[in-house]
């Protein structure tokens, strides 16, 4: 078997139908998870419970911590890894490592939009949502309330993208300040201005 699916160029394929024997056969799954992660899923409930053929996978495939069992999501290095190469992994790990500032710091690196998974104080943690706001503004949905109203992080994150002004609180949205700079990066994003300004003839 071992051979046979070294030699396949889909070797899940074969994986799929094969005998649970196989499936639980550890130097054939560490053989085909580090080609294709993904394959962690058709491995016995043991082997998504070993540490290095889970790790195998998600160095292949981050999205496959998934399917790694329980204990192994909570694991520092295999989450890190995973969201090295695919921040949404981040929805798979461990509570207690989605409030991890490092782990968290390393998904929203790969993909902003992460930002979603990680623990309610690190969604109100400036530095951490400004991260993740530079790199895509569209991640400032998911900051807590009281950060959208935070002047010097949204100027930041509309500075750069001037559609995230959408995301800002009620007042920043009338702050002239904070809607040129976003205007300036994106005329589109006058359409989120609020109050006063939409009425003051000079600002228009």
């Amino acid at each position: 078997w071992l051979e046979r699916l070294e030699s396949m160029v889909h070797p899940q394929d074969a994986l799929r139908g094969a005998p649970m024997e196989i499936k639980a056969n550890r130097a054939i799954i560490l053989a085909v998870v580090g080609r294709h992660g993904y394959s962690l899923k058709l491995a016995s409930p043991e082997l998504r419970a070993d540490h290095d053929v889970v790790l195998a996978a998600v160095s292949q495939a981050g999205a496959a911590l998934e399917y790694a069992s329980e204990e192994l999501r909570g694991e520092r290095d295999i989450v890190l890894t995973a969201v090295h190469s695919c921040g949404g992994a981040l929805k798979h790990a461990s509570e207690a490592l989605r409030g991890d500032r490092e782990v968290v710091l390393a998904a929203i690196a790969s993909q902003a939009g992460a930002l979603r998974f990680a623990s309610e104080a690190l969604r109100s943690d400036a530095e951490v949502v400004c991260q993740a706001g530079l790199k895509d503004g569209a991640s400032l949905e998911f900051a807590s309330e009281g950060l959208l109203g935070e002047r010097g992080l949204v100027c930041r994150v509309v500075s750069r993208h001037g559609y995230a002004l959408r995301y800002a609180s009620p007042e920043l949205r009338g702050d002239a300040e904070i809607v040129l700079s976003a205007v300036a990066q994106d005329g589109s994003a006058l359409k989120h201005a609020q109050g006063a300004l939409l009425s003051d003839s000079e600002f228009l």
